[in-house]
């Protein structure tokens, strides 16, 4: 089409001619499957000659090469945004059936765990019983007394494994949920002062203000920290611990500091390396598990070091992302 600059236009029209600084123009649409997508516009602001049927003709074929050049570019640019929603969900499908076998593996680990420390739970007690019934038998001079103590005393500590074991059966049977790490912190260690008062350790708490969302079983979270904080303030060397919670890189992190860590830093050291450095003894294993449990929802337990603050424990677990997103905590 050919308008002149005497023709009547609509507004949009005339706006984009007097933009134009033109007045005779050539216009075609732009059609493409029986669909206009765009309009082809050209003046002849430089040569100032009549716009002729040829020229017309000409602008059509050069239109309708356009038009299908358009549309490849939309194809091409859907295809691809399908082919990386395709690729999101495929990802997604692939973390929820890790997270499937993941957690069917945990519910079996649970089930023979449980079963197993039953079965060892009876003749423990027994044992330990008679025990028990023998040494209050004994004479006060038998030689006997020392070696029926180390039954006795073994015979406990095996009972706090199985004990440890049934908690750890127990939660694999509760459904994952969101929680809030400062939470489960301060009910770790109310658990822990139920159970064994604060041990050694006076424990001072700094909790960060914001709730830090996790997602994941709850109880075997709680029944994780609370075996770390178990080890760390009944068997170390420190008159106070810092237990505090930060965010790092999308991260929760409960921290554990040694305020007196500088008189006793070899010793605090060693300890530590001796529960994280392997090993089968009762005390290693509760933090075996609580290993597990924090890999299992994305976590993992850390040693970091300096001159100043010495040794210190931190538990890392990952921000539940919608969440966390609202709290503009990222991850």
């Amino acid at each position: 089409m050919v308008i002149a600059g005497d023709v009547q236009l609509d507004y949009a029209t005339d706006r984009l001619l007097d933009h134009l600084g033109e007045k005779r123009v050539a216009m075609t649409p732009l059609v493409s499957r029986d669909r206009a997508i765009g309009l082809l516009l050209v003046d002849n602001a430089i040569t100032h000659e009549e716009i002729t049927e040829h020229d017309t003709r000409f602008l059509k074929l050069i239109a309708d090469q356009t038009a299908a050049a358009v549309e490849r570019s939309y194809l091409y640019r859907d295809i691809k945004e399908r082919a990386q929603e395709l690729e999101e969900m495929n990802r997604k499908l692939a973390d929820t059936q890790n997270q499937i076998i993941e957690a069917e593996r945990m519910s079996v680990i649970g089930e023979i765990t449980s079963a197993v420390a039953h079965e060892l739970r009876n003749p423990l007690t027994i044992i330990g019983g008679f025990a028990h019934l023998m040494y209050k038998n004994l004479e006060p001079s038998s030689p006997d007394g020392e070696y029926l103590n180390i039954i006795i005393s073994e015979t406990q500590r095996a009972e706090a494994v199985v004990t440890d074991v049934l908690d750890f059966s127990r939660a694999s049977k509760t459904p994952d949920r969101q929680l809030d790490l400062n939470q489960l912190a301060h009910n770790a260690l109310d658990m822990l002062d139920a159970r064994f008062g604060r041990g050694r350790c006076a424990i001072r708490t700094a909790m960060i203000g914001a709730v830090l969302p996790l997602w994941g079983n709850p109880d075997q979270l709680l029944y994780a920290l609370y075996q770390v904080f178990r080890s760390m303030t009944l068997d170390m060397p420190c008159e106070e611990v810092h237990v505090g919670t930060s965010v790092q890189d999308g991260y929760g992190r409960v921290e554990i500091r040694f305020a007196d860590a500088d008189k006793n830093h070899d010793k605090v050291e060693k300890l530590l390396k001796q529960y994280f450095s392997g090993g089968s003894n009762s005390k290693r294993l509760s933090l075996i598990v609580a290993e597990e449990t924090l890999k299992h929802h994305g976590g993992w337990l850390g040693v970091e070091s300096d001159d100043q603050s010495g040794p210190m424990l931190s538990i890392h677990l990952p921000l539940y992302k919608e969440a966390a997103h609202a709290q503009n905590f990222g991850g």
